[in-house]
């Protein structure tokens, strides 16, 4: 059941928030190659809408839904899972339609999931990450039907959307729930989020310090559970990591500060991690140029998938 949250001051200053963190960024200039993806997938490839994953009574079913995106002759092709970033406040999977990410995951051979999840301030943690992490298990159980191969299982976030993903990879309760574990996850990309150890974040980003409590509340207890670089142990599988940051970013020194201690985390834990910060482009251009040719973030997530599908016996269609 939804919990409602009785100490928010009211929805107005939650907008107010929101608003004022995006504002810090740079707006995302139109670029050349967009309108090949501004009316969707071409032929020869189809999407799956608003599939549930998950029901909960009295919750809207779409905040429970995710789309699917592939190449129409789809067989056993790798599979990234994406989920949006917004605050944890606001956002949806439809968002990708106008984007170049599912055109460009498709033409290189993946099969490509985006996800909704419940917002802030109908649910706070741990619900947004219990959502998340039962549409990675549904994919897990599910992706054959729509020609993925769930043994090469890629999850991705932005912003909000990479705290998600993030934790469900290092937080091996939560899998658990659905009798799986981290080890089912061939990577993670977490694309310019900075709440990897949020105690020591609030206290650096001002924005940041009014935000959280409305998303995470007050307890020091909730605050180091919601923390993915809590839960990172040499005890425990971690997957690796691609953390990327926006280097024109207003906050691009405190994103680079926690993806370096995130990444040295998940190397002592025995697994790989590489930190990369994308100059000349804000916290949204990181993810909405994702995919277009001569991009940064485009070059380096390939050069991460390859080096992690290397890893697999199964060849795929990653162009060189």
């Amino acid at each position: 059941m939804i919990r409602c949250n009785s100490q928010l001051s009211g929805a107005g200053i939650l907008v107010l928030l929101v608003v004022l963190l995006s504002a810090v960024q740079p707006a995302c200039a139109q670029t050349r190659g967009w309108g090949r993806h501004a009316a969707g997938l071409p032929r020869g490839f189809v999407r799956h809408l608003n599939i549930p994953y998950a029901h909960i009574p009295g919750v809207a079913p779409k905040l429970l839904s995710l789309d699917i995106y592939a190449p129409r002759d789809a067989e056993d092709l790798p599979v990234m899972v994406f989920a949006h970033g917004g605050s944890w406040t606001m956002g949806d999977k439809g968002s990708v339609a106008r984007l170049p990410q599912p055109q460009f995951f498709c033409e290189q051979g993946f099969v490509y999931v985006a996800i909704n999840y419940r917002l802030v301030p109908a649910v706070r943690h741990p619900d947004n990450v219990r959502d998340v992490t039962a549409a990675v298990a549904w994919v897990h159980d599910h992706i054959r039907e729509y020609g993925g191969d769930p043994a090469r299982l890629f999850l991705m976030g932005h912003s909000a959307g990479g705290h998600l993903v993030s934790l469900v990879a290092t937080d091996d309760r939560r899998l658990a729930e659905y009798g799986k574990d981290p080890a089912i996850l061939s990577g993670v990309i977490s694309n310019d989020c900075q709440a990897y150890n949020i105690p020591a974040v609030i206290p650096q980003m001002p924005l940041a310090a009014r935000l959280y409590p409305t998303v995470f509340g007050n307890d020091p207890g909730v605050l180091r559970d919601a923390s993915p670089i809590t839960h990172i142990s040499p005890d425990k599988h971690v997957p690796p990591f691609l953390l990327i940051y926006s280097a024109a970013s207003a906050y691009a020194p405190v994103r680079a500060r926690h993806a370096a201690l995130m990444a040295s985390a998940v190397r002592a834990a025995g697994s790989r991690a590489r930190v990369v910060g994308i100059p000349r482009r804000g916290h949204e251009q990181v993810n909405e140029l994702l995919g277009l040719d001569g991009e940064v973030t485009t070059a380096e997530v390939l050069r991460f998938l390859r080096a992690e599908l290397r890893r697999t016996p199964t060849d795929t269609r990653l162009s060189p």
